[in-house]
Parts: structure tokens; sequence; C-alpha cells
């Protein structure tokens, strides 16, 4: 049960439908180097209205170097206005941290240029805001690691007719990787845009703020000179509750058009696909004017998945109650906590079929969650018991791949870290780095009885220099890591051939017995 509060203040200010997708060849590495592609172009076309269409209510998670999530929340002020807050929260791994100036216990820092263009309901640009953000790290072990994160809260007047916001995080330290970006000079970044999910709620001479998730609500540390009961309001902008916070945390503000004392009731319920999973009440609330109310509701019985909470403020008599809902997420399994949107999709593109992995990429990150936990429960050799030794097996291939086969974006997303991750340790490799001209792979080819004689010309028709080759072979159809979804008949050979084209080690999937052609 949702325990009753007391008022308190706010703080201010396929290949086929049945194929995995991992078995495409370089499938993410494609689309990384045509979305490069479609970036540099974009920067050099004049910004346009956004698609309306394709906005998202908040929170959304940013694209591009620096990958935050992005959340807002509207409050009410006197005056029949509303101040908006913006919430970032912003990986340390994305950043670049140096040692601050003049700083002697050698404390780390990162400059970010934060812009905010707010948009109206045609997505056109009607206000523009830029902050300047320095942030903090206090170790290098700190700066580097997956886990910590930077919080950042911006707060200003919101326009009458602001719609949404559009946000670009820059980190004035680092600049971007590549010969194009080395000529522009131009520094890492990420972009992200969100739409507001309604009008803030408003009946019988009330307004009713936007729900604020938060990872934690505590008393003010630094109450000097500030009201008895300031809260000190950390923000979740990924609305993420779970494995390593099981309890939800939210806060929400009331504020009355009049002056006079009434006595509110305060209810709230918890839904999950239109189907309620939790209802408690609040103490009545006697104020005038206004007041805030800071929650909480342990989750652990919970199961995975994006639920609504719904805040309903009746006020005395028979007038309308004032309503106001906001989406959270409920997390439970390393697989979707602590990792980026692109890594849970990337990873999950290793293992699920395209149409499995196109639903993926529409769900939100609880119903994310919820998908990856039942699909994985299904392969649980010992459902009984608390281990997932499948699941096991996949990190234990993921994390030996990133390792091994490593890349500029992942050795688990290399073509190798890929097969190696479906099929696991190949009964046979031949490997040729330096090939003299008898070990050439065409001459390597020449007696396979599992290529005719077209495939073998393909193969070693580049004839400019050897290239480096690894040829991978399954006699006994080597462990794969979610028997009964490969296609391959029963005792056949699986053959898989890579070439290191450009010679600095990243070997590309030219051929395999499962696609039977040439890349």
């Amino acid at each position: 049960m949702i325990p009753p509060c007391e008022p308190s203040r706010r703080a201010g200010g396929s290949l086929r439908d049945g194929a995995p997708l991992g078995a495409l060849f370089a499938r993410g590495r494609l689309m990384r180097r045509l979305m490069v592609l479609v970036v540099l172009m974009a920067a050099a076309v004049p910004a346009a209205a956004a698609d309306v269409e394709t906005i998202r209510p908040f929170p959304v998670v940013a694209t591009g170097d620096i990958q935050f999530d992005f959340d807002a929340a509207r409050f009410c002020t006197e005056g029949g206005g509303y101040l908006a807050e913006y919430y970032f929260r912003i990986p340390n791994r994305f950043l670049r941290f140096i040692e601050a100036r003049g700083d002697s216990a050698g404390r780390l820092e990162a400059q970010l240029d934060i812009e905010l263009d707010i948009l109206d309901a045609g997505g056109s640009s009607i206000e523009k805001r830029r902050d300047r953000v320095t942030v903090a790290s206090g170790s290098a072990e700190a700066a580097e690691g997956p886990g910590p994160f930077q919080l950042v809260t911006l707060s200003h007047p919101l326009n009458p007719l602001a719609w949404g916001a559009s946000a670009r995080v820059t980190d004035s330290g680092a600049r971007k990787r590549g010969l194009a970006y080395a000529i522009t000079g131009r520094h890492k970044d990420g972009t992200a845009r969100a739409r507001f999910s309604a009008e803030p709620a408003q009946s019988a001479g009330l307004c009713v703020s936007d729900i604020q998730f938060a990872w934690q609500i505590e008393a003010s540390r630094d109450t000097a000179g500030r009201a008895e009961g300031r809260l000190h309001i950390v923000p979740n902008p990924a609305r993420t509750f779970g494995l390593k916070n099981p309890t939800l945390r939210f806060y929400y503000e009331v504020r009355g058009r009049t002056g006079a004392a009434s006595t509110y009731k305060v209810d709230y319920a918890v839904d999950r696909d239109g189907v309620e999973v939790y209802r408690s009440s609040a103490a009545d609330i006697a104020a005038s004017g206004g007041f805030s109310m800071s929650e909480r509701l342990d989750l652990s019985a919970f199961e995975p998945g994006t639920y609504t909470l719904t805040v309903r403020l009746a006020p005395p008599g028979e007038g309308e109650a004032a309503v106001s809902k906001a989406a959270f997420n409920v997390l439970w399994t390393p697989l979707s906590w602590d990792r980026s949107e692109e890594e849970v999709l990337d990873e999950a593109e290793l293992y699920l079929t395209e149409a499995e992995f196109r639903a993926l990429e529409e769900m939100a990150p609880g119903e994310r969650a919820r998908f990856l936990e039942q699909f994985w429960r299904a392969f649980d050799p010992t459902p009984r018991t608390a281990r997932n030794e499948q699941m096991e097996k996949f990190l234990e291939r993921m994390d030996y791949a990133k390792g091994q086969f490593s890349t500029l974006h992942g050795g688990h997303l290399s073509d190798r870290g890929r097969i190696y991750i479906r099929f696991g340790e190949p009964d046979d490799i031949h490997r040729e780095l330096i090939p003299v001209e008898a070990d050439r792979l065409e001459n390597a080819l020449r007696n396979d009885p599992f290529l005719d004689s077209e495939l073998r010309a393909a193969l070693s028709s580049d004839r400019s220099r050897p290239h480096a080759y690894e040829i991978w072979s399954y006699y006994g159809r080597g462990a794969p890591l979610l028997p009964g979804r490969e296609l391959f008949p029963s005792g056949e050979q699986i053959r898989f051939i890579f070439v290191d084209d450009l010679g600095f080690g990243d070997f590309h999937l030219k051929y395999s017995t499962e696609h039977g052609a040439v890349r």
C-alpha cells in the first residue's frame, strides 16, 4: 500500500521471416554506415519542421554519439502559466572527462552545451534556449565505467504554444571521429525530440502538474534560508524501475485557482494494457491555494512491462475530478537494465527473427523487457530454478566475442562474433593471416566439395593481393545457441568464409553454406 503522505513543498527550480537477424551479412555495420551518410547529408540541409507523426511522447532516447534519456514535466504557476522542467540522464561512457583546471584533487569534468528547441503542434520551432552545463565524475573509473551517469535538470517558463521539444547535447571537449569530422571540427553530440502527452489536468479551479518520476526523494540537505519540508528530488528520466531500484517514487503538485481552503480526496491506480493491477488512496488533503505530494510504491510483485500511473484528485462536492497520467517501466533482467536502447536492440538482433525484431523495435522499454524475459524463459532448460542457463550461455558468448573479435562497433556485432554467438566454437578453423601464393583463398577452396566452380571463381576473383582469411567449419553443427530455431538439415556440414578485405583485422563474411551467396 502507498502510505498516507503529508503535503510537502517542492524543491525549486531475412532473408526470410524465420531466419535469425544475426545471420544477415554485416547488417548492423551496413546500417551504421548508411546512418553516417544520412547525418552528413542532413548537416548540409537547412532544418525543417519536424514530422509530427514520428515524434513520440516523453520520455525518449537520443540518437547519435551521446545517447541520453530525455524527459520533461510541467508544473502549474500563478496566473495560469506553466514551468517546464527538462531532465537528461547521460551515461558517463558517452562523455569525455578532463581534469578540472586549478583543481588539486584531480576532479574530472565534462563541458556540455544543451540546446532546446520548443516545438509547436506543427513541429516547428517557436523558441530556442541554450545552456552550458559542467558535469563532474569523481574518478577515472567512474568516467569510463558502464554504470555511472550524469543527471541534468533545466527549468524554463513554458511557451503557451509549446507542444513538444527537441534537444541536442554536445560535448565541447570531444570531437567526432572520422575524416569528414576532422575537417569540420564537429563535436560529439546526441539529439532527441518528444512531445507532451496531454495538457496538465485542470478541473474545478485546480491545476495538477505532470507526474515526475524520481530515482530518490529525500529531505533537502541544504535548508539554509529555505522553507521547512523542502524536498531534494533525484529525477528518473528513463522512468525505469525494478532490478536496481524496486520502489516506484513519484512527485506532483496541485495549485488551486482560488485561495479558499478545501479538502481533496486523492486516489492512485496502476494499470497495464488497460487492466488495473493496483489501486490505493492517500489521506484526504486539506489545503488552500495548493500543495505538493511525494509517494512511493513497492514494485517487487510487479512483472516486467510498461504501466500507467493515474493520479485522481477529487474536489469537495460534486465537481469533476482532475486526472494526471504517466507511463513507467519495470525491468528485472540484466539484458534490459543499464543498457541503452541501441545496446538492447543490437543484442536482440543477434538471435531474434526479423518479424520478432521489428515488433521489438516498436515496444516501450518495459514491454520490450517483458518480451525478452518471456523469450528466454521459453528456452530455459531448468525453468524451476532461478538460473537460466541458456541466457547465461548467450551472455558468455557475447562477452567472448567482444574481446576476441574487437572492432569499432564491438566484437559481438562483427560477422565472426555473430556466427560464434549463434553456433559456438567451430570444429575447425583454417586461418591464413599473411598468406603466401600457395595459401591464397582460391587455392584453399580449389578442391572444396561444398563449393561449385562458379562460387569458387567468385571468391577468388580479386587477385590484387593476398587477403587474410578464415574458414570456419562445423562438422557436428556446432552448439546452436537456440536449438530448434536453426534451419540446417541434420548432418550437413556448415561452412563460413571470412575475409579481411581492407587489411585492418575486420573480417567480413564472404560466403556461407547457410546463405549460398558471395558478398
